[in-house]
């Protein structure tokens, strides 16, 4: 198996981009494009002396405020706005608005220089031509690993890189940070024998984050180009959206809650008066309580006793005269917000609707992600504040899932104990002796465990718990040790509690190998959660009775994998 790695790093062209639009698609989409494809020969324009400076190569990146994402499809790019489509010699870009309306430092195209990790054949070390461009033979074999971030769940991005070109000779001497600096960067992999730049199917990418330069090695620092999930989830209250907030500047500035499913949250005052007459008080006043409501149950004192209110829009009105003694004060209110409240459903919104990220097949990986969504538990929650990130994070703990982003750069959920690809590894593929620990699972182990779940944002308690302990006198008596584990939910409903504690039970209750193994077969088009199929047994010697196993970790460079045990 010949393996050739290939580095392509952003150069600013010359020349600025001349979009013309395009009228192939309704004028209702903002389409515009640029011809890359071969210039024409020996045409009247070149007999008149005439020459063509069009930029000629499959390998252009373009920057319009920001580097436009690439759609796979001409579907895609027709709703993912800042997006780019390459077919047939032509580059298409959807843009909010006339390319011609964007100033010259709005406006970046570069091409992608191209170097190798070695010869492509080692019949003929002289060919070094890929895609029309020579590649030298700079580029040192890169490890790039892709984790679970957390045994329970979480997000797992690609996260920050090295790669690293050879510079004996001084060539990127002159290299500054300032012309590289934010700039794409991808890192391909082939196994052929002959490789042509079809043959490369991308490994990661990513934006120049950093570079080093020394007289042996030049060395570029590449930031996820997903790092952009730290965007806020809640805009916050402001006097344009509601005039009657601008005297309240303890109000001003406050994130508007995003809610999901039914919840009882904090109220944001943004009126209150008092009128006294007599032994009397009346009050006025106004709130927010939710970005959006679908639907308002009641408005309720620190007691939960109900009050009379109104509704606006997200304006909620009280007004209520009693006597001084008995003076009644909203303080929460108990709510529907979004309908669409499955747990995939959420984190799908928000990185699409907070972060741009479209669901369509560009970003996602729509038909595993929609599985999910069918599958995936109810939650009631109320984002108050925070990155997309932290959402996401705290969505994600009510269930075993993951939002993973795949090999290939799409995003996807998958929940562990879910089936996925399957990849059968003969054991003499096995290239370096295994290793193999329990920590992980020892660190996790319970004998039983507590899920809570329904919970209320204005009390800060759930309303229900449910313990788990069907294996627990199994798993005490097979490893010595009683353990409770607890676990805090957004779930809505006791059903879904219960799945979830059991799903919990099935994995930490059995104290499970993990192994770390280097294996000859290409992983690049492996993924997290999928299952490898391999017999640990190196020299006759057998590491583990377990075959089947989950994939946590691979390094897709190097072919290096972590997996547990089913």
């Amino acid at each position: 198996m010949a393996t050739t790695f290939l580095a392509e790093i952003a150069g600013r062209a010359a020349l600025k981009p001349q979009f013309t639009p395009y009228d192939g698609v309704s004028r209702q989409h903002d389409i515009y494009r640029l011809y890359t494809g071969a210039r024409p020969q020996n045409t009247y324009w070149t007999d008149w002396g005439g020459w063509y400076d069009n930029q000629v190569s499959r390998s252009v990146e373009i920057r319009i405020v920001n580097w436009l994402f690439p759609a796979t499809s001409m579907a895609d790019l027709l709703v993912m706005e800042n997006s780019c489509y390459s077919e047939d010699g032509y580059l298409y870009v959807h843009v909010p608005r006339h390319t011609w309306l964007y100033s010259e430092s709005e406006t970046t195209m570069a091409v992608m220089r191209i170097f190798l990790s070695g010869p492509k054949s080692a019949e003929n070390a002289a060919d070094m031509i890929l895609d029309g461009q020579y590649a030298g033979a700079r580029f040192a074999v890169p490890s790039v690993t892709v984790k679970l971030s957390d045994v329970i769940s979480g997000i797992t991005l690609f996260g920050t890189f090295n790669i690293t070109l050879d510079n004996q000779d001084g060539m990127f001497d002159g290299e500054g940070s300032v012309e590289l600096f934010n700039s794409p960067v991808k890192i391909q992999k082939a196994v052929a024998e002959y490789p042509e730049y079809e043959d490369f199917h991308k490994i990661r990418e990513g934006l120049v984050e950093s570079v080093k330069v020394d007289d042996k090695k030049f060395t570029v620092t590449v930031a996820d180009k997903f790092r952009t999930l730290d965007g806020q989830v809640c805009r916050l209250v402001n006097a344009d959206d509601f005039p009657v907030a601008q005297d309240k500047y303890d109000t001003l500035g406050k994130p508007l809650p995003v809610v999901f499913g039914t919840v009882s949250v904090p109220l944001i005052e943004i009126a209150y008066t008092e009128t006294e007459d007599g032994d009397n008080i009346t009050i006025n006043a106004k709130y927010l309580a939710a970005e959006h409501i679908s639907a308002f149950i009641g408005l309720y004192d620190e007691n939960g006793t109900s009050l009379p209110y109104s509704l606006s829009g997200a304006v909620i009105f009280f007004q209520r005269t009693s006597s001084k003694d008995e003076k009644l004060k909203p303080e929460y209110a108990r709510l529907a917000g979004y309908t669409a409240n499955r747990l995939g459903e959420i984190v799908t919104w928000l990185v699409a609707k907070k972060d741009s990220l479209q669901y369509v097949p560009s970003v996602w990986d729509v038909e595993e992600t929609d599985r999910y969504i069918t599958a995936s538990p109810r939650l009631n929650l109320a984002v108050t504040g925070g990155d997309i990130k932290a959402a996401v994070q705290t969505a994600l703990k009510s269930d075993m899932a993951y939002l993973i982003q795949k090999n290939d750069g799409r995003l996807t959920l998958r929940k562990w104990g879910e089936d996925y690809a399957v990849h059968e590894i003969p054991e003499w593929r096995i290239t370096a002796q295994p290793e193999k620990n329990f920590s992980d699972a020892e660190k996790h182990y319970f004998s039983s465990c507590v899920v809570r779940g329904k919970y209320n944002d204005f009390t800060k308690n759930y309303s229900e718990s449910y313990v788990y302990n069907d294996t627990e006198m199994t798993a005490v008596d097979k490893y010595l040790k009683n353990k409770l584990a607890e676990y805090e939910t957004r779930l809505a409903d006791t059903a879904g509690i219960k799945d979830i504690a059991a799903s919990l039970a099935a994995r930490f209750s059995v104290i499970k190998d993990t192994v770390r193994v280097s294996v000859g077969v290409d992983t690049s088009q492996f993924n997290l959660l999928d299952k490898a199929r391999i017999k640990i047994i190196v020299n006759g010697r057998r590491y583990s009775n377990n075959e089947t196993w989950v994939i946590k970790e691979i390094n897709p460079a190097q072919d290096k994998l972590v997996m547990e045990s089913l």
